[in-house]
This record gives structure tokens, C-alpha cells and sequence, in this order.
């Protein structure tokens, strides 16, 4: 049996982490570890003292994990995929959602289908949430993916402030530097990618 992670033994710490590697390396399998969407073939990841394998499903709402695309929920416009959020997270602060959704000039597409929105939009709209929930570990695959260059300031801007707040475990991907101020790990390898090494 082949295996996409191997050996991998790290702790991720308050603030920014950045998991740097070439596309095929392994970075969204292992958010995708660390959000519950996957679980390990062996080995256990701990999110305080407490194995996630078995979190309560209060303990989860403190994980969010925003990917590269939204649900798969065609039908639902963007405000009500945002209602949707909020019956799943009761952790979101709507007050900080209204300030990254006019940040991000999203307040005209509300009524949107999420399907016409833009790739842009899209990303915007997740982000948008995903900055405003409550978590403890927050998870963002390529974030400034399909982003114009006012949408990649703001993101950077507020990363980097939580960074340096040191509030929250923030975990983001990327193959390229996001200009973010994060301690670094690499991977390399492709299957069998192993943790090389972290910066401080």
C-alpha cells in the first residue's frame, strides 16, 4: 500500500503555519487529516491533549477547514449557503462576517446563486466565513488562490495580525511564499512525503 503522508511527526503551535511544498506533495491531504474530512491509515493527531479521532461534535465546530472551492450546493444563493455556515458553526461571529464580506465587496452578490458566482467570489465567500468563525485550528488551502490584489492585502493584512495575536492555530498551504509572516514546514516527495523541516 502506498502512502501520500509518511512519517510525520510535528507540532503546530499559536499563530501561523505555513506547510510549504510543490504541487502533489501532500499539503491539502494533510489538512484534510487535520479537519476530519480524511483519517490516517496509523498514527493519531492530537488537538490540545485530546486525540481527534474522537472529538465531540461541539469539540469539532472549534475546526474549520476552507478549501479551494465551496460545497457542492448549486441551488442555495450565496446568503443562504452563509445561513447554512451558521447552522453548523454556532461559533461565528456575524458581526466579523459583515466586516470581511464588505471588505471583500461581497454585500451585492448575497442573493447570487453560488454557481454564477465567480471563482473570486467564491473564495472570497469562504474566506469570508471562515475568518469569522470561533477556531481554535483553522485550516486554509491555498487562501490567496484566484484572489485580485485588494483581496490578497486584506487576507495577508489579517493573517498576519493574527500571527502576531497568537490567538488561534492557523494552518495554511501553499507552493509559493504568501508574504505572510508563519513559522514554515516543507514537504517534499510526493508519496512517502515526510516533514523536513520547520523554520522558526
Amino acid at each position: 500500500m502506498n502512502h501520500v503522508l509518511d512519517a510525520l511527526t510535528f507540532e503546530l503551535h499559536a499563530g501561523v503555519n505555513w506547510i510549504r511544498g510543490q504541487n502533489g506533495t501532500g499539503k491539502t491531504t494533510l489538512l484534510k487529516l487535520l479537519a476530519g474530512a480524511l483519517q490516517p491509515s496509523r498514527g493519531d493527531m492530537l488537538l490540545g491533549y485530546e486525540s481527534m479521532a474522537g472529538l465531540p461534535s461541539i469539540e469539532r465546530q472549534k475546526i474549520f477547514f476552507s478549501g479551494d472551492d465551496l460545497p457542492d450546493l448549486p441551488w442555495l444563493s450565496a446568503g443562504e449557503l452563509i445561513e447554512v455556515y451558521g447552522s453548523i458553526y454556532r461559533n461565528i461571529d456575524n458581526a466579523l462576517l459583515g466586516v470581511h464580506l464588505r471588505e471583500f465587496r461581497l454585500e451585492a452578490v448575497l442573493d447570487t446563486p453560488i454557481a454564477a458566482l465567480s471563482l473570486g467570489e467564491r473564495h472570497k465567500l469562504q474566506l469570508s466565513v471562515a475568518l469569522a468563525v470561533n477556531a481554535s485550528l483553522l485550516l486554509l488551502d491555498e487562501p490567496l488562490n484566484a484572489l485580485d490584489a485588494e483581496a490578497v492585502a486584506l487576507v495577508r493584512n489579517e493573517l498576519t495580525r493574527r500571527h502576531t495575536l497568537k490567538e488561534q492555530v492557523i494552518v495554511l498551504t501553499s507552493h509559493s511564499d504568501p508574504c505572510i509572516s508563519a513559522k514554515v514546514f516543507d514537504l517534499s516527495g510526493g508519496t512517502n512525503s515526510r516533514l523536513l523541516a520547520f523554520h522558526p
